[in-house]
């Protein structure tokens, strides 16, 4: 084993000489006192006086440090010590930033990014769209997102990076029931690749899986141990009726749990967590659709395989009453009401398959609370099957919107006794019971308040 490198020497301080220890390093000022003492003591012994003595030795001793060389500042040894090797530093390269990459030039799985409008470019989010005489491809990239882990939801679900894809195909700005569409990226774990719904007056359809479009969300390569998250959305024209000329609105929503994250394309900044119907119509962005090129759609990733729409994969087997039939619901509420359906007769009354920590469900209180206060008076009652795992979330919930109506809750999640009863695949699901106790409508959310309406008329 080699001796240990012994520290390098110091540059020698101004005004010591090479190789002498500090402490008897002679300076001018040590020059001064010792010749300033040696004349004090000639002029004591002339007879001269203190006095005159300290006058004489002072003016001496000066003349005689400024006779004295002044030596030149040490210089430090350029000589190289036993075992001691130069070191060199490994050069360190700079990161390299997103707008300097190529997945930023030229963007991802053929996507036309020299062609396409820009709609949104911030250092979080690049939101790209180009069209051609057949399809709409737009691509997001979420530059600070390269985490594909997935997330849990409140009730202990697991769930990924989904994202919305927002049409207005109508008026910029207004809203076409059953013309609008939503595009959605793996709405759900199980419910992987390209989705939609339908927009609705008051709520929507529910997901649906026949598009004969292509997306995924994938993670691409920006720089060296760095990713980011690209979502592709191609969606032919034929499919939304639409053609080269026409003028749509659109918006792009994305969510990711790990890091957790909420962006949106538009200006809209509710300064928290939002949903995609949170956005506004007048905020998205107005486009007229080109004739691009000749496209391959097959270099657009897609990962849709059949699946239920359903959020979540423990899909309860039970079947629900048909049309017409008598609906038995009997339970204790979350408050210590007792409810009881059949002790409801001359009522309607909306059964609300709903959870807090649904998206849709959420979006669609408004309208619940808006008909219950319109109808209630004149008869209209509601019923909440919470599919809630989070009794406390309920609770809060209830009372910051101001839901008086009875809630079940047994805590069970998807496995929820009415739930599993009534073979509920998807929420939100609305029921609506006619003043006999009859089932009339397993969708109440197209128009809830024209149906209640036209139920209390009967």
């Amino acid at each position: 084993m080699s001796d240990p490198i012994p520290p390098a020497p110091n540059p020698s301080p101004a005004g010591k000489l090479p190789g002498t220890p500090a402490r008897f390093a002679p300076t001018p000022a040590k020059y001064l006192w010792a010749a300033g003492l040696v004349f004090v003591l000639v002029a004591i012994v002339a007879g001269v006086g203190v006095l005159g003595a300290v006058r004489f030795a002072t003016k001496k001793a000066r003349a005689l440090v400024a006779s004295l060389p002044t030596p030149a500042p040490a210089q430090p040894s350029k000589r190289r010590l036993p075992n001691q090797t130069p070191t060199r530093l490994p050069a360190i390269k700079p990161a390299v930033a997103p707008t300097e990459s190529a997945l930023y030039r030229e963007g991802a799985f053929g996507f036309p990014q020299r062609e396409a409008a820009v709609l949104c470019n911030r250092a979080d989010l690049r939101f790209s769209v180009w069209t051609s005489r057949e399809i709409l491809y737009a691509q997001a990239i979420m530059w600070n997102d390269g985490d594909a882990s997935p997330g849990r939801t409140n009730d202990g679900r697991e769930i990924g990076d989904t994202s919305v894809l927002m049409l207005g195909l109508g008026a910029h700005g207004s809203a076409t029931p059953d013309v609008d569409r939503n595009y959605s990226l793996s709405p759900w774990p199980n419910l992987p690749g390209l989705r939609y719904s339908v927009r609705k007056l008051g709520g929507s359809t529910p997901i649906k899986s026949d598009t004969a479009g292509r997306g995924a969300i994938r993670y691409e390569t920006v720089s060296a141990g760095r990713k980011a998250r690209v979502d592709s959305f191609l969606i032919p024209l034929a499919e939304i009726s639409k053609q080269v000329g026409d003028r749509i609105s659109l918006a792009y929503w994305g969510k990711s749990p790990q890091p957790p994250a909420t962006v949106n394309s538009t200006d809209f900044s509710p300064g928290a967590a939002h949903y995609s119907f949170s956005i506004p119509l007048p905020k998205y962005h107005g486009i007229t659709l080109g004739p691009g090129h000749a496209f391959d759609v097959n270099q657009v990733p897609a990962e849709k395989k059949d699946a239920p729409t359903a959020s979540t994969s423990a899909v309860p087997t039970g079947k629900g009453p048909a049309l017409g039939e008598l609906v038995e619901i009997k339970f204790t509420a979350i408050d210590g009401r007792q409810v009881d359906l059949a002790k409801m007769r001359g009522k309607v009354v909306l059964i609300d398959f709903w959870a807090t920590w649904c998206g849709p469900c959420i979006a669609e209180l408004p309208h619940v609370i808006e008909t219950y206060g319109k109808y209630h008076d004149k008869g209209f009652e509601i019923i909440g099957i919470s599919f809630d795992s989070d009794r406390a979330a309920l609770v809060r919930m209830t009372a910051a919107k101001q839901m008086s109506w009875p809630q079940f809750f047994d805590g069970k999640g998807w496995k929820n006794a009415f739930g599993t009863r009534f073979g509920i695949r998807a929420i939100p699901t609305m029921w609506l019971v006619n003043k006999q106790g009859k089932l009339v409508s397993v969708n109440a959310r197209a128009d809830l308040a024209g149906q209640v309406g036209k139920l209390l008329a009967e």
